[in-house]
C-alpha cells in the first residue's frame, strides 16, 4: 500500500510564487491568509503535481514576474519526489472524485462519480472467483450476439437479393403481356394521326387562298380611302386655321377682359355703396348738429359740458354734506335746546362727584383683593404638597432606623420638623385667605349700597336721555354743542347750493331742464350726442377716402379693359377671323388637319406593308384577316403536335418490339424459390440463438448485481451517517447504482440542485467524499486537500465538520486552506503557514 502523504511543498515558479517552501505532517495542516494571499494557487500546484497540469492551469498560473516555472511534490512514502510536470501518479477525475474540495467548483457536478471509481468499486467487491467467472462470459456474450447479427444481416440481404430477382421475373412476365397490348394500340394509333395529318393540310391550304383574297381587298380599299383623304386635306388647309398657343393666347386675353368687367361692375356698385353710406352718416352729423344749439365747434360744446358736469359734481358733494349734517342730529337734543346746561347742573347737585370716586376706589380694592387671593391659593396648594412630602419621608426614615442603621432617624427628625414648620404655614396661609374673603364680602356690600343710592333720582334723569352715566350724558352735551355751532355755517351752505343749482337748471333749459334732477339725464344724452358726432366724423372721412380709392381702382380697371380690347381685336384680325365666334371652328380645323394626316399615313403604311407581304402590323385592324391568320396558325400548331406524336409512338414502337423479343424462362424462377426456404430456415434458428443468447445474459448480470451490488449500500449507509450530523434530511436521500443522489421530497424523487439551499449542497458535498473514500478503501493513502470549502457553513455546522475532520485526520492527512480565521481556534493548533495578501 503506497502512502502518498505530502511533506514538503517546494514551489520554483507557479503564479505569484517562487522560491517558496513549506512542510507538511501528518494529521491536519492548516494555512491560513485573506482572499488574494495565494492558498488557491498552492492548492492548484498540489493538485497539478500528484495527477496532472491542465492547459487552463499551465497558462493562469504561469510566474507573474520571473522566467522560471515548475517546482516538486516530496511524497513520505515513497520517498520520492514529483516535479510539476512529470507523468502523473494519480487519475486528474480520479483525485477529484475523492480527494479534493475547493469553493470555486460545482461541487455537486460531485454527487455523481466518474466512472474510474465506480470501476475501483466493483473490482474491489467483485474479488470472488465466481464473480470473476461471470464477468467473463458477460464481456464474451456482447462478441456472441455480434457474430449472431452478422450473420442475420448476411442471410437477410441473400434473402432480399432473391426475393428481388423473383419479383422481377414476375414483373417481366406481366410486362409481356402488357406490351403486346401498347404495341397494337401505338399502331392503330400511328394509322389515326397520319390520316388526320392529310386533313389539316388541306385546311392549311383553303384558309390561305382566302388570306390572299382578303389582302387583295383590304389594298383595293386603302387606295380609295387615301385618295378621298387627299381631297378633304386640300379643302381643310384652304380655310383659316390657329395653333394651339394662339387659340390659348386669344382664350387667355378674352378670360382676361370678362375678369376686368366683372372687376369694374363690382367697383362701380361698391362706389354706389360708399357715396350711399357717406349721404347717411352726413345726415345725422347735421341732425346732431342741429340737436347742439349752443356752438358751431365741437370741441367749445365738450369743454361746455364738461364745466357744466364738474359744477354739477360739487353741488352734489355740497348736498351730501348738507345731508350728513341734518342725520347728525339726535331727538335727545331737544331737552338741551329746550333746557340749556340746566339738566346737567340738575344732575351734578343730586349725585356728586365723590360718590362717583368713591365707587371707583371699592373696585380698586377689590380687584387688589382678588390678586391677593389668587396668589395666596397658588401658595397653599404648594406647601400643602410640601408638608405631605416631608411627612411621608420623615415617617419612611424611621421606618428604616428601626429596620436598617440609627443613622436614618437623624434625617427622619430633620424632615418632621421641616413638615411642621410647612403645616404651621399652610394653616396661617388657610386663615389669611378666609379674612381676605371676609373683607372681600363686606366690600362688594358697601359698593351695592352705594349704587343703590346713586340710582334713584338720577337713575330716572339719565334713563330720560338714554344714557347709563352722567359722563355719557356730558358727551351727549358735548356734541350737541358742536352740532350747533355748526348750523349757521350749514344754513349758508343751503342757500348757495339752491342758488347754483338755478344757474345749471337755466343753463341746460334749452334741452328740457326743469329742475335739478333732470341735469344728469341730459348731461348723459349730450356725451352720448358728442360720442356719436366724432364716431360719425371719423367714419365719414374713412369713408371718403375709400370712394377716392374706388374711384382710382375704376379708372385704371376701365384703362386695361380698352387695352385688352384692342389686343384681342388685333389677334382676331391677323389670324383672318371676323369675330371671336368663329376662333372655335379655325382651332377645330387644326385637329381636323392633324387626323387626316393621320390616316393618310397610316393608309401608306397599310400600302407598302400589303406590298411587302407583311401583314402582322394589320391584324388589330383586320378583325376578318386576324381571323384568318389565327386559324391558320391554330391548324400549323396541331400539325406540329401531330408529327411529334408520330415520332413518339414510332420511338415506342420500336422499345415495345424490343422487350417482346426478350423471352421469359420459368426454370429461372423454381430455382430462386428454392434458395429462399432454405435461408429462411437459416434465419430462425440464428434467431432462435439470439433469444436465447439474451436470457443467460439476464440471469448472469442478475448473479452479478448479487455478487458485486453491497458497495452501493455501504456507500449509502456511510453518506446517511455522515449527513444525519448536519441535516435531518439524511433520511430522505436515495443512492442509484452509479452513487448519483437523489432527494425523495413528496412522493417524488427530485435533483439536489432543486432541493436544497447552496450550504446544504456543500455538506452534502463534503460527506459525500468522505463516505466514497470510506467505501473505496483506496491501496493509495491519498490526502484530503480542502481551498476554503466550508466558506457557507454557520457556526455550529462548521463545528460539525471539524470535529468529523479531527475523526478523519487520525488515519487520513488533511490540508485545509482558509480565509476564516476561527478555524484555527475551533482545530485548537497552530498553522504551518500564515499567507498575508
Amino acid at each position: 500500500m503506497r502512502n502518498l502523504k505530502i511533506k514538503e511543498l517546494n514551489v520554483e515558479g507557479f503564479g505569484k510564487f517562487h522560491d517558496f517552501k513549506i512542510e507538511f505532517h501528518d494529521g491536519i495542516n492548516l494555512v491560513v491568509g485573506p482572499n488574494e494571499s495565494g492558498k488557491t494557487t498552492l492548492y492548484k500546484f498540489i493538485v497539478s503535481a500528484l495527477s496532472e497540469l491542465s492547459q487552463e492551469d499551465f497558462h493562469r498560473y504561469k510566474p507573474w514576474n520571473f522566467d522560471k516555472f515548475g517546482g516538486s511534490v516530496s511524497l513520505i512514502d515513497p520517498d520520492r519526489e514529483l516535479k510539476l510536470q512529470d507523468n502523473p501518479i494519480v487519475d486528474r477525475k480520479y483525485l477529484e472524485s475523492l480527494c479534493l474540495l475547493s469553493d470555486e467548483d460545482d461541487n455537486v457536478e460531485f454527487l455523481k462519480v466518474d466512472e474510474v471509481v465506480v470501476a475501483k468499486l466493483r473490482n474491489k467487491m467483485s474479488e470472488l472467483e465466481e464473480a470473476e467467472k461471470i464477468n467473463f462470459l458477460l464481456k464474451k456474450i456482447p462478441l456472441f450476439e455480434e457474430r449472431l447479427l452478422a450473420a442475420l444481416k448476411n442471410i437477410d440481404e441473400q434473402i432480399k437479393s432473391i426475393e428481388s430477382a423473383i419479383h422481377e421475373l414476375r414483373k417481366r412476365r406481366e410486362s409481356l403481356f402488357t406490351a403486346y397490348a401498347n404495341r397494337l394500340y401505338l399502331e392503330e394509333r400511328l394509322e389515326n394521326l397520319k390520316e388526320t395529318e392529310r386533313y389539316i393540310r388541306n385546311q392549311i391550304k383553303e384558309i390561305q387562298d382566302q388570306i390572299n383574297k382578303e389582302i387583295e381587298r383590304i389594298k383595293k380599299e386603302a387606295e380609295e380611302n387615301l385618295r378621298s383623304l387627299r381631297i378633304k386635306l386640300e379643302r381643310e388647309k384652304s380655310l383659316p386655321v390657329i395653333s394651339l398657343e394662339e387659340y390659348n393666347h386669344v382664350i387667355k386675353l378674352n378670360e382676361r377682359l370678362e375678369s376686368y368687367e366683372q372687376k369694374l361692375q363690382e367697383l362701380q356698385s361698391l362706389l354706389e355703396k360708399l357715396s350711399s353710406q357717406r349721404t347717411e352718416i352726413q345726415e345725422q352729423l347735421d341732425r346732431i348738429k342741429k340737436d347742439l344749439v349752443w356752438e358751431d365747434d365741437l370741441e367749445k360744446i365738450k369743454l361746455r359740458i364738461k364745466n357744466i358736469e364738474l359744477r354739477y359734481n360739487l353741488l352734489e358733494s355740497k348736498a351730501d354734506q348738507l345731508k350728513d349734517y341734518s342725520n347728525e342730529y339726535q331727538s335727545m337734543w331737544e331737552n338741551f335746546e329746550n333746557e340749556g346746561d340746566k339738566v346737567l347742573r340738575l344732575v351734578e347737585s343730586e349725585f356728586p362727584t365723590s360718590v362717583e370716586l368713591e365707587i371707583k376706589q371699592i373696585n380698586n380694592k377689590l380687584k387688589f383683593i382678588e390678586e391677593e387671593v389668587l396668589k395666596r391659593k397658588s401658595r397653599t396648594k404648594l406647601l400643602r404638597t410640601l408638608s405631605i412630602l416631608m411627612a411621608f419621608s420623615a415617617v419612611s426614615l424611621f421606618v428604616f432606623g428601626f429596620l436598617m442603621s440609627s443613622f436614618w432617624f437623624y434625617p427622619s427628625a430633620t424632615l418632621a420638623a421641616g413638615s411642621v414648620i410647612a403645616f404651621f404655614l399652610l394653616f396661617r396661609s388657610i386663615r389669611k385667605l378666609e379674612d381676605d374673603d371676609e373683607q372681600k364680602l363686606k366690600l362688594q356690600l358697601e359698593l351695592r349700597s352705594i349704587e343703590k343710592r346713586r340710582n334713584s333720582a338720577v337713575q330716572r334723569i339719565l334713563k330720560a336721555f338714554n344714557v347709563e352715566s352722567i359722563e355719557a350724558l356730558k358727551e351727549a352735551y358735548q356734541k350737541y354743542q358742536s352740532w350747533r355751532s355748526e348750523k349757521d355755517q350749514m344754513e349758508k351752505l343751503r342757500q348757495k347750493i339752491s342758488e347754483d343749482q338755478k344757474e345749471v337748471v337755466s343753463e341746460l333749459e334749452i334741452f328740457g331742464a326743469k329742475d335739478i334732477n333732470d341735469v344728469p339725464s341730459i348731461l348723459i344724452r349730450l356725451n352720448e350726442l358728442i360720442k356719436v358726432w366724432e364716431k360719425n366724423q371719423v367714419v365719414l372721412a374713412n369713408l371718403q377716402q375709400s370712394i377716392e380709392k374706388v374711384r382710382s381702382d375704376i379708372e385704371s380697371v376701365a384703362n386695361q379693359i380698352s387695352g385688352i380690347r384692342l389686343e384681342l381685336e388685333s389677334s382676331i384680325g391677323r389670324i383672318g377671323l371676323q369675330d371671336l365666334g368663329e376662333l372655335e371652328d379655325a382651332f377645330k380645323r387644326n385637329y381636323t388637319i392633324d387626323e387626316l394626316e393621320k390616316k393618310m399615313n397610316y393608309l401608306t403604311r397599310m400600302i407598302g406593308y400589303l406590298k411587302d407581304g407583311n401583314i402582322a402590323p394589320l391584324l388589330a385592324d383586320e378583325p376578318s384577316l386576324a381571323d384568318l391568320v389565327n386559324r391558320k396558325e391554330e391548324l400549323e400548331d396541331n400539325l406540329e403536335r401531330l408529327s411529334n406524336e408520330m415520332e413518339y409512338i414510332i420511338k415506342e414502337l420500336s422499345k415495345v418490339n424490343l422487350q417482346v423479343s426478350n423471352l421469359f424462362h420459368p426454370e429461372q424462377i423454381v430455382g430462386l424459390l428454392h434458395d429462399l426456404s432454405v435461408k429462411n430456415i437459416e434465419k430462425n434458428a440464428y434467431s432462435r440463438q439470439r433469444i436465447q443468447l439474451a436470457k443467460i445474459r439476464h440471469v448472469l448480470e442478475r448473479e452479478l448485481d448479487i455478487l458485486t451490488g453491497s458497495y452501493a449500500d455501504k456507500f449509502s449507509k456511510l453518506l446517511c451517517d455522515l449527513f444525519s450530523r448536519f441535516s435531518e434530511l439524511a433520511q430522505d436521500l436515495y443512492v442509484e447504482k452509479d452513487l448519483s443522489i437523489k432527494l425523495f421530497v413528496k412522493s417524488s424523487f427530485m435533483e439536489v440542485t432543486r432541493s436544497l439551499s447552496r450550504a446544504s449542497q456543500d455538506q452534502l458535498a463534503f460527506c459525500y467524499k468522505l463516505a466514497l473514500y470510506e467505501t473505496l478503501q483506496p491501496a493509495e493513502n491519498l490526502p484530503l486537500i480542502i481551498d476554503n470549502f466550508p466558506i457557507r457553513f454557520d457556526k455550529i455546522r462548521l463545528r460539525t465538520a471539524i470535529d468529523i475532520l479531527k475523526e478523519k485526520s487520525q488515519n487520513r492527512q488533511i490540508i485545509l486552506f482558509t480565509s476564516d480565521v476561527r478555524i484555527p481556534e475551533f482545530f485548537g493548533i497552530e498553522p504551518v503557514l500564515e499567507l498575508s495578501s
